[in-house]
């Protein structure tokens, strides 16, 4: 429940802002800080490499090397950061130089404005990571109580203090560009996490005493084993976002604000069936017959449905009320969106039954090739507004659910005839 709390509290202070930024500032704010926030989210799946999982059990085996496991981690982690911020910028470098007097080069200069909050949103990805490092460490003890008097008070503090920067007058006004805006909001975001490290580091030496004991080296897995999960986490992030990403790429970021939120709406509600499902793994490992992944369809396929009948009934309602009459032709794409619930809390059971059975490859392969295909057909088509992402997006998880069930069906135990 503490860790729920801090679930809830996140998407809360997440939800919030949102609005807040598209009622005050505009559609085309929103669009920049969530293609921002995306490309943070994706950086900090890479710098995590695993540690989600891997520090807390480190840290329950040996808790005697507790702060040896956190310098090793943070060690790691700003490596990596290094590493994939030095790539991003030096890929980005070359696609200028190379797509110079092509059509290209139009593209990229319309989203040169983003450096900025592409920038801080990277800073922000490695700040988040190293206070999840104290987080994930604190797991590892047991003191979720700890985690989540930290978690929701400092996040809630960061995220009521970017609403009240966009409460400003001279915001309000919008004296200034959207731009500068969402830099200073994603500002906030960053002392926000600035602010939980210092916390979690006090509450670590008040309670656990600091040994001189040298400090663990290679602690960095890279076996093809653990590499997969990481590839998982990083691909799982881009399937979610797969319409922001390519929308950034071929529309206007007004564009990607009206994609954003619409999906707000379905992002909310995926918290419980997130929560829910979180234990299908263990049980599926524990229990690989087709009735226990058939109650689990069951109860998804319920859950998923319920969510998505109400939304898509209750879209035009939820518009007006939470972004204002100006919005309501966003409506449509929030009925099109809707049925993304009942599809992804599908994946939601049947991609656990298929790691269940060591199928980490087919799951990445499957991924990788759809995310393909669907970049592919949405450059030939091309998906310039949200109504297509939207579409696009409802058929890419469409083709997963498929392909998940049917391979779920292959591995499920066959009866032994009498």
């Amino acid at each position: 429940m503490a860790l729920l709390s801090v679930h809830a509290g996140t998407l809360l202070g997440g939800t919030l802002l949102p609005i807040a930024m598209v009622r005050i500032v505009g559609a085309e704010a929103l669009g920049i800080f969530t293609t921002a926030s995306s490309f943070g989210l994706l950086l900090l799946a890479v710098i995590d490499w695993g540690y989600e999982t891997r520090l807390p059990l480190l840290i329950s085996q040996t808790p005697d090397n507790l702060y040896q496991h956190i310098i090793t981690a943070q060690g790691a982690k700003l490596r990596l950061w290094l590493l994939a911020t030095s790539i991003f910028s030096v890929g980005y470098g070359v696609v200028s130089l190379l797509a110079q007097n092509s059509a290209a080069h139009l593209q990229i200069q319309s989203t040169a404005h983003l450096i900025l909050p592409l920038v801080l949103y990277s800073v922000w990805a490695l700040v988040r990571g190293m206070a999840s490092t104290y987080s994930h460490a604190l797991r590892g003890l047991q003191q979720f109580g700890a985690i989540a008097r930290v978690e929701n008070s400092l996040t809630l503090a960061s995220h009521l203090l970017a609403v009240g920067i966009l409460m400003l007058p001279f915001v309000r006004s919008q004296a200034l560009s959207p731009v500068l805006v969402v830099g200073a909001v994603i500002a906030c975001l960053v002392v926000g996490e600035i602010a939980k490290s210092l916390a979690f580091m006090r509450y670590l030496r008040q309670n656990y005493r600091r040994d001189s004991v040298p400090v663990l080296r290679g602690s960095i897995p890279f076996s093809i084993e653990h590499l997969m999960f990481v590839a998982m986490q990083a691909l799982g992030i881009v399937q979610s976002r797969a319409g922001i990403y390519i929308l950034t790429l071929l529309a206007t970021q007004t564009e990607v604000g009206y994609f954003s939120a619409a999906i707000r709406f379905t992002i909310a509600l995926r918290i419980l069936p997130g929560a829910l499902f979180t234990v299908l793994l263990p049980r599926f490992v524990r229990s690989q017959d087709s009735e226990t992944l058939g109650k689990a369809l069951l109860a998804g396929a319920f859950i998923g449905t319920l969510g998505s009948v109400v939304l898509y009934v209750a879209s035009d309602g939820l518009i007006w009320l939470v972004y204002g009459e100006r919005f309501a032709h966003l409506a449509p794409i929030l009925r099109l969106v809707a049925w993304l619930f009942l599809l992804q809390t599908l994946l939601n059971i049947l991609e656990p039954y298929l790691l269940a059975h060591k199928a980490e490859r087919f799951v990445n392969g499957t991924l990788a090739l759809a995310l393909c295909a669907f970049a592919g057909i949405c450059v030939l088509l091309p998906v310039n507004t949200a109504f297509l992402a939207a579409s696009m997006s409802l058929g890419l998880e469409c083709v997963l659910v498929v392909i998940y069930g049917i391979k779920s069906l292959t591995l499920l135990p066959q009866k032994k005839s009498a």
